[in-house]
């Protein structure tokens, strides 16, 4: 199973925040570049990358995601989807997540950031609320998340601000195994600022970047991610990698 970043590789195709930039339109229709309908899955070719995003395995391994059902979250009705990897002749599955639409808006439980932001050396929870992640008719971009961090790193308390943002930055032909298409590239931003108390040595500052892009086609959905690898250097203490990833799309099935 891949440590998320990669606890959820697929489902968070869906991931992405918007703010027009050039040659941008808003879609006419949501629910075509966001077709969540049941019965709908997308397979994609699968790699993890090094610190430079380089491509680490030679042979891909198969992520695919699929709309299993629905459900409903803090009082609002969602769509169950699910993931599952798919590796040395066997099928792993991952943890589900929920989806919503509203007019040009999506919204994902947040339990899928708090599996994406999980770190062995960081323990992050994010509480029980839905994050707007796609608004086609924002402008200006938005605060996808922002939490106040108080938790404990090697037995050290570790404190800081996390926040992430989003924006939609061009229309970008793509081509990925199933094909060439024009899509829209959205970015997510994650970043932490804080600081960790160690002994002898005093306040030592922690911060990191994680650089999430997705790539969306009309009546398809995500049909690239690309993950950008970061790290996270403590002074004194060393650094610690987080490597990226890369999912392309093979062949997908919309639901009626």
């Amino acid at each position: 199973m891949k440590n998320f970043s990669i606890i959820v590789p697929v489902l968070l195709f869906f991931l992405a925040t918007g703010c027009h930039k050039e040659n941008s339109t808003t879609p006419s229709n949501q629910s075509s570049y966001f077709p969540i309908t049941s019965g709908s899955n997308w397979i994609y070719d699968y790699y993890t990358l090094d610190s430079m995003n380089n491509r680490t395995n030679i042979k891909p391994t198969l992520d695919s995601t699929a709309i299993t059902g629905n459900s409903k979250m803090l009082e609002k009705d969602c769509k169950i989807l699910s993931s599952f990897e798919f590796n040395n002749g066997a099928y792993t599955k991952g943890p589900d997540s929920y989806w919503r639409t509203e007019a040009t808006k999506t919204y994902v439980h947040s339990n899928i950031f708090s599996a994406m932001l999980a770190m062995p050396i960081m323990p992050i929870t994010l509480e029980d609320k839905w994050l707007k992640i796609f608004d086609f008719d924002n402008s200006d971009g938005w605060l996808v998340l922002v939490k106040d961090i108080d938790t404990l790193m090697f037995g050290l308390p570790l404190k800081g601000s996390l926040q992430a943002l989003g924006s939609l930055e061009e229309m970008k032909t793509i081509t990925v195994p199933y094909g060439s298409m024009m899509t829209y590239h959205f970015l997510i931003r994650v970043n932490f600022n804080g600081n960790i108390a160690a002994p002898v040595i005093g306040t030592v500052p922690i911060n990191f970047t994680r650089k999430m892009h997705f790539y969306i086609a009309e009546n398809i959905g995500i049909v690239k991610r690309f993950y950008e690898s970061s790290s996270i250097s403590i002074p004194l203490m060393g650094g610690f990698s987080m490597p990226g990833e890369e999912a392309n799309l093979i062949r997908f099935n919309i639901g009626k």
